[in-house]
């Protein structure tokens, strides 16, 4: 029996040694490969910041950006009801939402169109609602359609995100620095996209998508 006894404890020790191996190497590994999003892009720390003075716009906003946010009655009422046109952050955010309801009911065209014109009227600011909108976009596109060369594509999307800090604008700009100083909730939301755009490269960014959401807050 002890025969027995002890060459089975010793493979439970070295199973549960390499379980706690390969979690460290894997947080390791995400850590390093998502490093350029969550503590370069905009200084790092707005993961663990919080400033608790989103007004009910933002809220509605954020919303927006997941999956479902169609099917809410509250989002549908709060873009109808709000409705507009001038060339306000209040009025290009809510346009922007009113687009992300429109992509999340796979009308794709319709929200890009939406997305490019709620940020035509803020040029100049912050471009985090736009690109946010269009990782999604970009997004849902390639898991939507089966493309067999998704893979590939949505690597190049994310190496273009780090070599010129967006897709199709620069997030790394001082409006955007003085914003996630302001709202680093926004910068979470925009994260956890371009995760999920990882997980689509797969690869390497599979380790970066995990561990970046598990630094999201609820």
């Amino acid at each position: 029996m002890k025969k027995i006894f002890w060459p089975v404890v010793a493979l439970l020790v070295l199973a549960l040694l390499s379980l706690w191996g390969y979690g460290n190497y894997s947080i390791w590994i995400g850590r390093k490969e998502s490093s350029w999003l969550t503590e370069e892009m905009w200084g790092g720390g707005y993961f663990s910041a919080t400033h608790g003075d989103l007004v009910p716009d933002d809220v509605f906003y954020l919303k927006s950006l997941v999956d479902g946010s169609s099917k809410s009655q509250d989002l549908i009422g709060f873009v109808v009801k709000n409705k507009c046109y001038d060339s306000s952050w209040r009025c290009s955010l809510i346009m922007t939402a009113a687009s992300n309801l429109m992509l999340d009911n796979d009308q794709y065209e319709v929200g890009l169109r939406g997305f490019i014109d709620a940020y035509g009227r803020i040029k100049g600011q912050c471009s985090i609602l736009y690109e946010s909108s269009i990782v999604r976009y970009q997004t849902r596109k390639l898991t939507s359609n089966g493309s067999p060369d998704a893979k590939v594509r949505a690597t190049n999307l994310l190496e273009k995100i780090e070599r010129t800090g967006g897709i199709a604008t620069d997030l790394r700009s001082p409006e955007c620095r003085n914003l996630a100083l302001e709202k680093p909730e926004y910068f979470v939301a925009y994260a956890s996209l371009v995760a999920n755009l990882m997980q689509v490269a797969g690869g390497k960014y599979t380790y970066a998508s995990v561990y970046i959401h598990s630094l999201k807050k609820d």
